[in-house]
């Protein structure tokens, strides 16, 4: 069948063929529409942001882990996405795709043919391909990366997806290369019903296939794409040794030392230890999707601890400061005269993140035990601007505006000691240190019977050196643990050593982790699709059948049908809260501070500052 639908997409890009199939599969495919940037570069022109987020250093694809500092950096460099996102809504990049066909298979999947704009280039102008933009899909599906520690990108939907990923074939048989402006994506029937439509599950970045896997070439003979070597055309390629070489070498691995890229920057420096990065406009950028090209010549990109910035700004040290959220340093900010602020609602949450696999946070009742004895209430009215969340949601998604206030205080988890110790009492860990029955009191530790060993119910806690409000985290749980008689043990690691414990990227010895993410437009819960256990995907470890149940019918609603969309996630909102893998705390506003010469900065629209400095100018 694939090699008779490969031949008849030919034949229909070769002589023309019938008009494109009008079907569901169609909704939801709008293009942007690119303007011709006509603003000359600022020469000379120069700005330096803040972030209080130390960067990890992955500055290429998202496979082994996510930071936004890192998604900051990776948006200034990687560009010519085939999808884009405006507000809620996903739209093909019109900058890239000249056109987009849809076509029903036979078998019920929805088959996408995808002609890319020539004439498009990497910095060091090196063409794009559709070439590049298989090689980008076949690498992120490779079995390879997870050998390395990595979780390749959700590509489930793609027709062939698993067998690839699984290594029982090379070639991706629902990705197809037909020429080079010209790749096809197959589409599974099953996914045609997302929410969104089927734009998110056409986006793909393309990488170039001369750096990560130079020697190497992107073929299909109609069984889908696959690697060859190009000496003497021998099948296969990437490998976990190509792949350790070419991407994780710490010094020129592409991941962390991208110089070939194809964002409206380039890469010119980078100090991971110092928390600094430099870059400078990429002659060759062809625009955003909205066609916009930078001018402002060279970026600076540094970590500033959030208690640290308002001076900062005073003195021109820095010139913007993104995604403020501490109360304290964001009215320390408000009070420097002459600086700009904007505020926008933060779409993701504060939490305290439990290991599941082992240890206390493996069981459901200790985990809600330890829920009951945090006054997350107090801390958040303690530090006025942060705002209660009772769920796995931030308070900038549609879904937490739209839906009943009651509802989702209904979520809550309350504080109570008291009931906190009756329940751990139903557990195993109800033994005083001489295995007798425990009885509350101050200094009084809990104990289990472990294979004839009395283990004392010790909380190992996470937390970053740099978050301002951990240390206010850290008490609130120390406090709680205390009236419920486990002991606490602090460590603190820089952000980026967090991290790799948290995505199980270095031996995990805590129990329980203070992180906060944001959420992408397109809310995917990692526990939706039946994706790894471990990895970052799911670095809870957390895995339950009918939350997955309950994420992919949210996901699957039909498009835009967000009365059963929203009635969907509150179930898992319900869900999730039974089984508490993570202890939401606080969602917030973001304020991003600046000084007056930066002007056309519109964060708020754009989600982010990297993506909004390529409209903006300086004064």
């Amino acid at each position: 069948m694939r090699n008779l639908l490969f031949l008849l997409l030919c034949a229909v890009l070769l002589g023309g063929g019938a008009a494109a199939h009008a079907a569901p599969a169609s909704d939801g495919l709008t293009y942007t529409q690119p303007i011709v940037d006509q603003r000359s570069v600022i020469a000379g022109g120069a700005l330096t942001v803040g972030t209080p987020i130390a960067m990890n250093g992955y500055f290429a694809t998202d496979l082994w882990g996510i930071n936004t500092a890192d998604l900051d950096v990776r948006a200034l460099l990687h560009g010519y996405q085939t999808v884009v996102w405006e507000g809620e809504k996903p739209l093909l990049n019109g900058t890239v795709l000249k056109s987009v066909d849809v076509r029903e298979a036979a078998d019920g999947a929805w088959v996408f043919t995808m002609e890319i704009t020539a004439g498009l280039s990497y910095n060091d102008g090196t063409p794009i391909t559709a070439r590049d933009y298989v090689f980008s899909l076949l690498l992120e599906a490779s079995p390879a990366v997870k050998a390395l520690g990595g979780a390749p990108s959700g590509h489930w939907h793609i027709a062939g997806y698993d067998a690839y990923r699984a290594g029982e074939t090379d070639a991706f048989a629902g990705v197809y290369l037909i020429s080079p402006t010209t790749f096809v994506l197959e589409i599974t029937g099953d996914a045609m019903f997302d929410f969104y439509g089927p734009a998110p599950l056409l986006g793909v970045t393309p990488y170039p296939i001369h750096v990560i896997a130079p020697g190497f070439d992107v073929m299909d003979e109609g069984e889908g794409a696959f690697m060859v070597r190009t000496k003497d055309g021998a099948r296969g390629g990437l490998t976990a040794e190509l792949l350790q070489e070419t991407l994780l070498d710490p010094a020129d691995g592409y991941v962390c030392n991208p110089r070939v890229t194809s964002g409206p920057y380039e890469l010119v420096d980078a100090d991971l230890v110092g928390s600094r990065a430099a870059f400078t406009i990429n002659p060759r950028f062809a625009g955003d999707a909205w066609g916009n090209k930078p001018v402002i010549e060279t970026l600076y990109f540094v970590h500033v601890h959030e208690n640290d910035a308002a001076a900062k700004l005073a003195s021109g040290e820095i010139e913007l400061m993104n995604k403020m959220l501490n109360p304290a340093a964001v009215d320390e900010c408000d009070a420097v005269r002459g600086i700009s602020k904007i505020p926008y609602p933060r779409t993701g949450l504060a939490y305290l993140a439990f290991v599941t696999e082992r240890g206390p946070g493996s069981e459901s009742a200790v985990r809600k035990a330890i829920a009951m004895t945090l006054d997350c209430n107090a801390l958040v009215g303690n530090n006025s601007g942060l705002e209660r969340v009772y769920g796995y949601y931030g308070i900038g998604q549609w879904m937490a505006i739209e839906a009943s206030q009651e509802a989702l205080n209904a979520l809550e988890i309350p504080f109570d000691p008291q009931g906190a110790n009756a329940l751990l009492n139903t557990t195993a860990w109800n033994m005083n240190e001489d295995g007798g029955a425990y009885v509350a009191g101050k200094g009084k530790i809990r104990h289990q019977d472990q294979d004839g060993i009395l283990e004392p119910l010790r909380v190992i806690f996470a937390r970053s050196e740099e978050s301002g409000l951990s240390a206010d985290v850290a008490a609130m749980l120390s406090n709680g643990l205390e009236k419920i008689g486990a002991e606490l043990q602090m460590e603190i690691f820089s952000f980026p050593e967090l991290l790799q414990q948290y995505y199980h990227q270095r031996e995990r010895s805590a129990d329980l982790f203070f992180l906060a993410s944001d959420f992408p437009l397109a809310f995917f819960p990692p526990f939706a699709r039946g994706e790894d256990e471990s990895g970052y995907l799911c670095a809870t470890s957390f895995n339950d059948a009918e939350l997955t149940a309950l994420a992919n019918t949210m996901m699957s609603t039909g498009f835009e049908n967000r009365t059963k969309y929203l009635d969907t996630w509150m179930a898992f909102q319900c869900r999730f809260m039974e089984e508490l893998p993570m202890i939401p705390i606080y969602s917030g506003k973001y304020h991003d501070f600046y000084t007056p010469g930066l002007i056309n900065y519109n964060i708020a629209a754009m989600g982010s500052w990297a993506r909004a400095i390529v409209s903006a100018e300086i004064d």
